[in-house]
């Protein structure tokens, strides 16, 4: 699946970034910028995307994004957890 499809189906969690690599070390207020994502694998909720970051259609920042999408009512559930 795409990351639109992922979004359009709900929230999800980002739970860890590898390998990010950036230069610049920061992008000026107002910058115009295109984030691509491609998923490398799929497994329930769980989720890994490559992802990069360009400018002016140059590369400047690329990472690894492990994430979570938890199924309908799983959300509303761990977040009613008492956790004291």
């Amino acid at each position: 699946p795409e990351l639109n499809d992922v979004i359009a189906n709900g929230v999800g969690m980002l739970l860890g970034t590898r390998k990010y690599r950036c230069q610049p070390t920061s992008f000026a207020v107002g910058a115009l910028l295109t984030i691509e994502a491609s998923c490398l694998l799929q497994d329930g909720g769980m989720a890994s995307f490559e992802c990069r970051i360009l400018q002016d259609g140059r590369e400047c920042a690329t990472a690894r994004l492990s994430t979570y999408q938890p199924a309908p009512g799983e959300l509303s559930d761990l977040l009613a957890k008492d956790v004291s």
